[in-house]
């Protein structure tokens, strides 16, 4: 996705923010680049050791209290600890297993990577759903690159766009940009109703009910407890009652 960075990174602190603030959409940045980086393509055997050498898996940056943060850092901190020493050939082979037979088949695939599977009975891909999240994303000029035709509401694009907004959030801020910034806040609260919360603790539950690899069940975890943090930081109203998170809400935020 044009514009759109995948990669996990830290941003440095900048002098005239509001710390207590901002380290929210800091932390929103990091953990949903991550998962969009995990979660998009087949496992990454040189960015997943980068990741465990770099003890990204110690700590998550928001949500300790919930008990969906609690068991994928139990599952990330098993699996860090088992390829502490490089990720050989028996275990890079075993997450390439368990991604494939989770995400791509063939047969009927146990835990589909695409919103539209989950919100129509037939579950079809390229539906109205489809067409909805790439109207997001072309709302903010990001436009899909891939050659693979690839659905616009695949689950690693959308923590990417939440990714990508949090990033805008920060730099908005920076330049006291404040109506850019309520944009931002309001578009990450329409869309985290209208799609990532519907379906991902869902399609978390399937996961975590058919991986054999912890990292898959602790990325799993770590999708349901990001949406649901992030759902309680922008009060986003739901069908389903979701939990309170950790994200205390600030006046900046209260648009």
């Amino acid at each position: 996705m044009a514009g759109m960075n995948l990669e996990p990174h830290r941003p440095e602190a900048k002098r005239g923010r509001n710390m207590d603030w901002v380290v929210q959409f800091e932390g929103q940045m990091l953990v949903c680049g991550v998962l969009a980086k995990a979660l998009y393509g087949a496992p990454d055997r040189e960015w997943m050791d980068g990741l465990v050498a770099a003890g990204l898996f110690d700590s998550v940056p928001f949500g300790s209290d919930l008990p969906e943060i609690a068991a994928a850092l139990d599952c990330l901190g098993r699996w860090s600890n088992s390829v502490e020493g490089g990720l050989g050939d028996e275990a890079f082979a075993a997450l390439t297993d368990d991604y494939t037979r989770l995400f791509v088949g063939p047969g009927r695939l146990l835990a589909a990577p695409w919103e539209s599977v989950y919100a129509n009975k037939d579950r079809a891909v390229f539906q109205k759903e489809t067409v909805s999240v790439r109207n997001w994303y072309l709302r903010f000029e990001l436009g899909l690159t891939s050659e693979y035709n690839e659905p616009a509401d695949h689950i690693g694009l959308e923590f990417a766009f939440l990714a990508e907004l949090a990033q805008r959030t920060i730099e908005a801020s920076d330049i006291r940009d404040g109506r850019e910034v309520k944009r931002l806040i309001d578009a990450q609260r329409a869309f985290l109703g209208q799609h990532l919360l519907p379906w991902v603790p869902r399609w978390a539950g399937d996961v975590v009910e058919h991986a054999r690899t912890d990292l898959y069940r602790g990325l799993a975890w770590l999708a349901r407890g990001t949406v649901i943090e992030a759902a309680s930081f922008f009060s986003v109203a739901s069908e389903q009652p979701v939990r309170s998170g950790a994200f205390q809400r600030t006046a900046q935020t209260q648009h």
